[in-house]
């Protein structure tokens, strides 16, 4: 069952409804605004009690700090009221101000620092301060707490040599898992991946170069496998029980993502940020390359385009002034073997994969290398779904939903393209399909945050539970099994000629010989079946998920043992309820034809059709693990084994009871 996650854009997102407002001599308006929300949260605001028909300037303002200092950042437009007073800031457009155009969130991402240099807005919590004034003088304010993350979301510092942190989302129900990888400019992506863990994933945000113990201080030949244990540690995660893992990378890390998922089959869903089509030649802390590969698998470089001499290059594509045009110049440089060699195979992706670009992206060319990657893939019939979002005038960096974007256009000296208006149009319009299709990796947790307390401190705990009970599912699907075995035994069979009294008593003597037979089989395929489970699910708590696979499989084709001892006596007295009669020439007696030994073609009909069967189970055992994840299907093998046993005993008891 595939799981969305529903945008929510209604008042009151994260608490209840705050109406807000200060007195004047004049007059008395109010905010229709929430208290609380999650930065993603799009916001219907408005403002009632408005003198009619007048001009309102509305302001959003905010203090953060970003490299120890702090910096107010505001926001304004002006509106006119309706003749009853009211105005809808998500509904209206402003007549003027910092923004155009009907646009809910304007006053949020088109505020601008009081001192422009070298500003960037930092992805953190944040209080916006909304005031309205009419003719200069203000009649209503409110304050919103923007959040990164909803309470009781978990918060993990990694181990087993890995840098990063671990996100648990509130309650214990199971849920997807993400790995989270960051670009060039180095460091976890802790505020992505909070805001994702209380849209109901757990997510790792993965460092993988830098100067820390056990990483590379560079990014240049930074293990795969390093980025292969945190997907090792997501699937021996307790809560984290779909049949794969979704990996984010942006930028460089999109190109570690790719190369990650065409090497490791348990990658289920790839998100790349301003991607790259090949592997890139690694550099140091300067910019400089290293004259190896970004990246090893197995101790080797993995295949990567070289750059050219710094000094040889033209001033046009200078790598420091120019790197979009360096990087294509760099590839236009390469003979066509070294770009083959580089050439990431996405084609061996056994997953989706999903990319996001800007088309003004001035530090490298994702666009035209996102194009590359899905013309691959269609060129080489890729069976997983895949899609290309390349954003009208958007630049390199993809801030998160609704936060300022001013300053994303470049940044410590680089290049980085786009607009404010079409940065954050990308911002907007990538968040919600990326949700969507990490959601998609697990049926069982619904990914929409649970509610915070609007009233709540900043900080403080709460519950938050909002999955469905592991052990409810597991009930109801072993009762519905109980149930199934009921009905197959209930179901009428084949209807016998008549017999004489003395063929009734072979036939009852008979009867009680296989109600044995039937007894034995019951009880020795249920010991056997549920040996075969309980190996599946200690290895699956060992973390040994392939073994964990296999065995599951096998437990649930045995467990089909039962069904089948019902499924081949009822096929044999179909088929022997019409074979012909014959005649017995010794005492005349008219005799139905053994169905298990006098006709061989009872016994192929029946073979044929049960053979038919199995190899169906064997495809319905491969989407059940792919769909369900080895839990629920385990839940669903012993949902078979349960009917089989009620189903071969009450035959059992049935026949020894004639």
């Amino acid at each position: 069952m595939a799981l969305r996650v529903q945008r929510r854009a209604l008042l009151g997102t994260l608490g209840t409804l705050a109406v807000a407002g200060c007195r004047s001599r004049s007059s008395e308006a109010t905010f229709v605004a929430p208290r609380a929300a999650l930065i993603d949260d799009e916001l219907a605001l408005e403002l009632h009690d408005l003198p009619g028909s007048r001009e309102v300037e509305v302001t959003a303002r905010t203090t953060v700090s970003f490299n120890d200092e702090s910096t107010t950042w505001s926001a304004s437009g002006s509106f006119v009221s309706s003749q009853e007073g009211v105005v809808s800031i998500h509904e209206d457009p402003p007549v003027k101000g910092d923004y155009s155009g009907v646009d809910p969130m304007g006053l949020f991402w088109a505020m601008t620092p009081e001192s422009a240099e070298n500003a960037f807005f930092p992805p953190t919590r944040h209080e916006v301060t909304l005031t309205a004034a009419v003719g200069g003088e203000t009649v209503a304010e409110t304050t919103i707490d923007r959040r990164l993350g909803v309470a009781g979301v978990g918060e993990q510092p990694l181990e087993e040599d890995l840098v990063g942190t671990l996100w648990t989302p509130p309650g214990e129900g199971s849920a997807p898992g993400v790995v989270l990888l960051h670009g060039s400019g180095g460091g976890e992506l802790t505020s992505t991946a909070r805001l994702l863990s209380s849209h109901g994933f757990v997510v790792v945000s993965l460092q993988y170069f830098g100067e820390l113990d056990g990483l590379p201080d560079v990014l240049s030949a930074v293990p795969v496998e390093y980025a292969q244990r945190a997907i090792d540690l997501l699937r021996a995660h307790p809560r984290v029980t779909g049949s794969g893992v979704g990996v984010w990378g942006v930028s460089k890390g999109a190109e570690l993502a790719l190369v990650l998922a065409s090497r490791d089959e348990r990658v289920d869903a790839v998100l790349a940020t301003s991607p790259s089509s090949l592997v890139w030649e690694g550099f140091d802390a300067e910019g400089y390359p290293t004259g190896t590969s970004s990246w090893t698998h197995g101790g080797d470089p993995v295949p990567y385009l070289p750059y050219p001499d710094y000094e040889a290059v033209p001033e046009s594509a200078d790598p420091f002034d120019q790197p979009r045009s360096f990087y294509e110049y760099s590839q236009l440089q390469a003979t066509t073997e070294q770009v083959a060699a580089a050439t990431i195979p996405v084609e061996r992706v056994d997953g989706d994969i999903l990319l996001f670009s800007g088309t003004d992206d001035r530090l490298w060319h994702s666009t035209s290398m996102g194009e590359q990657v899905i013309n691959r893939l269609a060129a080489r019939e890729h069976p997983h779904r895949s899609n290309h979002r390349a954003i009208e005038g958007a630049g390199h960096f993809f801030q998160l939903p609704f936060l300022p974007t001013f300053g994303t256009s470049g940044f410590g000296g680089y290049p980085l393209g786009g607009t404010p208006e079409a940065n954050a149009r990308a911002s907007r319009e990538h968040w919600p399909v990326a949700l969507d299709l990490l959601a998609d990796l697990d049926g069982e947790f619904e990914a929409e945050p649970p509610p915070v307390d609007a009233d709540m401190e900043p900080g403080a705990d709460g519950d938050g539970r909002s999955s469905r009970p592991t052990g409810l599912v597991a009930a109801v699907l072993l009762t519905g099994a109980v149930v199934l075995g009921a009905v197959l035994y209930a179901l009428p069979r084949s209807a016998d000629p008549p017999a004489s009294e003395n063929e009734r008593a072979i036939e009852s003597e008979v009867t009680r010989v296989e109600a044995v037979r039937y007894l034995q089989g019951a009880l020795g395929h249920a010991v056997g079946s549920t040996l075969f489970l309980g190996g599946a699910g200690l290895v699956w708590l060992l973390g040994h998920d392939r073994v964990a696979y296999v065995s599951v499989a096998v437990a649930f084709l045995v467990s089909m043992n039962g069904l089948s001892i019902w499924a081949w006596d009822r096929l044999q007295s179909y088929f022997a309820a019409r074979t012909p009669q014959r005649e017995d020439t010794d005492d005349r007696r008219t005799l139905t034809a053994n169905p298990l030994e006098a006709d061989s073609r009872v016994e192929l009909k029946a073979g044929a059709v049960m053979t038919a069967v199995f190899v169906a189970l064997l495809v319905v055992g491969r989407l059940g693990l792919q769909l369900l994840g080895p839990r629920l299907f385990a839940f669903l093998c012993v949902g078979c084994l349960a009917a089989g046993n009620v189903a071969a005993v009450a035959r059992a008891a049935s026949g020894s009871s004639h």
